[in-house]
């Protein structure tokens, strides 16, 4: 349904701007008060958007307050019976709305100490995974070189010895990060904690860590890309009505090196920036490939496994227990999808997935969240295999379907930024030729090119409309003209904005 938001202007009249309710998907409030704002220019900006949001969340509640009464109603014809809740019952703030008041509202000085202390607990942590790495490294020679030395005459006995020694130095160290990490947490926490109830900081707290910045923190490390290609694009979406977007080529080893925090990199302005972003709608995301188990980072201790481990996890839950959680959803997801296998009656013979198996398809997508990687907040594991290394592929294969999906969840949930691989391929090998590439890349160009269009369309009737920063990367270790003829094939496929020039 649509409702009327009346305009006050400079006249007697009052005009109005009709608002649907609920909102349309890929919208926000923000986009509605830039649209009221752009028909009269007069109103202050804050102003429409206080009044705005007031006007939709209460239309919005009238109108599931409408909806519920009806199925309250037929409920109680059933004999539903309602769950007592007990009368001193009220809701709590939940830690993302205690964290965003304290940025917004408290003083500057206890920000800065707040992220001061992010900074003191990342070095605490990287100091612990440092000595575990180099414990573990010199073990691992020494047992190494005893082996090379005795390794006729050696008896079983030792080497499992050895072996033992190795497991239980991994154990030590894993309960006392897993116990840094809990401490970390819990005073974090309680920080934010008496930051939004009392306005201060513990005393005891602030007394641990050390405020100076400059006692652990190591040279700034140069973080450019690989060689390969770094490009530049400036593209409108849409047939009749375009939106301006930013794109971008860019080349890395990996797509983890993305989220790479380096030395000098976690700093207090850095967190600052992070603090800002973490809860609102201008996140910055990651596509990673990664193999049908959903528990893979963890079991393969893969490099993104290592890098969320170097500072804890503050603000969400650690990458394992999220990862836990994707790993229930895929086994309830695939009975959901084993019982529409039976039901089907087109006739087509379709994989069955195992009832209880918590094994991904290709081309399924989990998203897990982060404030402690380098200026990423979401990442989007897109489960592929080793076929898409060599064979030429289709715009309706499951991994394609799978980018539409993430730009369709950036549309949804705030993300502007997004990184994607464009070639659909982690390293490249000796099938990887100059003919295939251009074919891939061609290919994921113009379907990413309809999904932008797909989810800009939904805003269609917004004046102003949402702008995205599409990255596709490409791998290092292709030949240069590779990289030519990729970035010199973007223009034929996307409309550029026509490039200004000034005369003085």
């Amino acid at each position: 349904m649509e409702v009327e938001f009346p305009i006050d202007s400079d006249g007697d009249s009052t005009k109005k701007i009709s608002i649907p309710i609920p909102l349309p998907k890929y919208t926000n409030i923000e986009d509605w008060v830039r649209k009221v704002c752009a028909s009269e220019t007069s109103l202050d900006y804050e102003d429409v958007y206080r009044k705005l949001r007031d006007f939709i969340r209460s239309e919005t509640r009238k109108y599931e307050d409408s909806k519920n009464d009806v199925l309250i109603l037929s409920s109680m014809s059933k004999n539903f019976a309602f769950p007592q809740i007990p009368k001193d019952h009220q809701r709590q703030p939940s830690f993302a709305e205690k964290f965003q008041f304290v940025v917004s509202k408290c003083s500057s000085q206890n920000l800065i100490t707040l992220m001061q202390m992010e900074v003191f607990m990342k070095k605490e942590m990287t100091e612990m995974i440092r000595a575990r790495n180099w414990e573990v490294e010199e073990l691992t020679r020494k047992c190494e070189k005893v082996l090379d030395e005795h390794n006729d005459d050696m008896h079983p006995h030792q080497i499992s010895m050895l072996n033992e020694k190795l497991r239980q130095v991994y154990v030590t160290y894993s309960h006392q990060v897993a116990q840094l990490s809990e401490n970390q947490r819990q005073k974090y926490r309680k920080s934010v904690d008496s930051l939004f109830s009392h306005g201060s900081l513990p005393a005891d707290f602030i007394e641990e860590i050390d405020l100076d910045e400059s006692h652990f923190m190591g040279p700034a490390t140069n973080s450019t890309n690989a060689e390969g290609v770094n490009e530049s694009f400036t593209i409108y979406i849409g047939a009749q009505l375009k939106s301006m977007h930013n794109a971008c080529l860019v080349t890395v080893d990996t797509m983890t090196d993305i989220c790479q925090t380096f030395e000098g990199d976690w700093t207090t302005s850095s967190r600052l920036e992070m603090a800002t972003k973490l809860y609102g709608r201008n996140l910055a995301a990651v596509t990673l490939l990664v193999p049908r188990d959903p528990m893979h980072h963890v079991t393969s201790s893969t490099k993104f496994q290592k890098l969320c481990e170097q500072s804890t996890e503050l603000h969400f839950e650690p990458l394992a227990e999220q990862l836990n959680h994707v790993k229930t959803s895929t086994r309830q997801g695939n009975i959901w999808r084993a019982e529409c296998v039976e039901k089907d009656d087109c006739g087509e013979k379709q994989i069955k997935p195992q009832l209880h198996d918590s094994v991904l398809s290709i081309g399924d997508v989990y998203c897990t969240k982060h404030s402690n990687l380098h200026k990423i907040q979401i990442v989007f594991h897109l489960v592929a295999d080793d076929v898409l290394q060599s064979v030429e592929i289709s715009s309706r294969h499951a991994c394609l379907n799978g980018i539409r999906n993430i730009i369709k969840m950036t549309a949804h949930f705030g993300i502007t930024s997004i990184h994607l691989p464009l070639l659909l391929i982690d390293r490249p090998d000796e099938s990887t030729t100059i003919q295939w590439c251009v074919k891939r890349a061609e290919m994921v160009y113009k379907c990413v090119k309809g999904y932008l269009m797909e989810v800009c369309g939904g805003a269609a009737n917004l004046e102003s409309l949402p702008h995205y920063n599409v990255h596709f990367v490409l791998p290092s270790g292709l030949t240069p003209s590779i990289y030519t003829t990729i970035a010199n094939m973007f223009p034929s496929i996307f409309h550029l904005v026509p490039s200004v020039s000034i005369t003085l």
